[in-house]
């Protein structure tokens, strides 16, 4: 039993630790259509297009989108999209927590005779936890217009304990593949593998 134990334990951890959870959710009043192309412009202050996070960024979304059929516009012609793609580190939020903590402790009692006495108990405790949220939010729009309007937009968020937004982001792109560029009923948790070599 205890080398049955040993196992299941190992294979649980093994699964749990090559995916991660992600929230989504997107906005659409215009949908991208097979066939049409597209292009990537710098959506947000911490997005610097050519840098590491740029290109792998980048390079997972146009995985996705190739397989539902639309192609990058090269540099010589004008896009049917301009997708904007923005990338941030939050604010780290700072939260008690409060569990309880079980405690166990003897007694010792003489009523004619000796007797011990074992019971249970139980103590308040608090901690202390830095929440970091990664977001990954991509809006389209669409033809050469010049004004704010977005014509969909869809987001990723990784609630994590680390500001590790380079390894993460690979895994908030792919979260997208089913929802960019449609709208959804509210906000979806989904479970996403973190290694890009487990995408399909």
């Amino acid at each position: 039993w205890q080398r049955l134990t040993i196992l299941t334990l190992s294979l649980l951890w093994g699964g749990c630790a090559h995916t991660i959870g992600v929230h989504v959710d997107g906005e659409s009043a215009r949908s991208m259509q097979a066939g049409e192309t597209y292009s990537f412009v710098v959506g947000g202050p911490q997005a610097v297009e050519g840098s590491e996070r740029w290109q792998v960024t980048t390079a997972t979304l146009t995985r996705i989108l190739q397989q539902q059929g639309l192609q990058q516009a090269s540099a010589k012609e004008t896009a049917d999209w301009r997708l904007f793609v923005d990338y941030v580190v939050g604010e780290p939020q700072v939260r008690e927590r409060y569990y309880v903590s079980p405690m166990a402790y003897g007694r010792f009692a003489s009523s004619g005779r000796n007797r011990l006495g074992l019971g249970f108990s139980a103590r308040f405790r608090t901690r202390t936890e830095t929440r970091i949220p990664l977001y990954l939010r991509v809006e389209g729009v669409y033809g050469d217009t010049t004004d704010e309007t977005r014509s969909w937009r869809s987001s990723a968020v990784r609630i994590s304990t680390r500001g590790d937004l380079d390894q993460i982001l690979p895994a908030l792109a792919w979260a997208l593949r089913d929802i960019i560029g449609h709208s959804t009923t509210g906000n979806r948790s989904l479970s996403v593998p973190i290694n890009p070599d487990q995408f399909e």
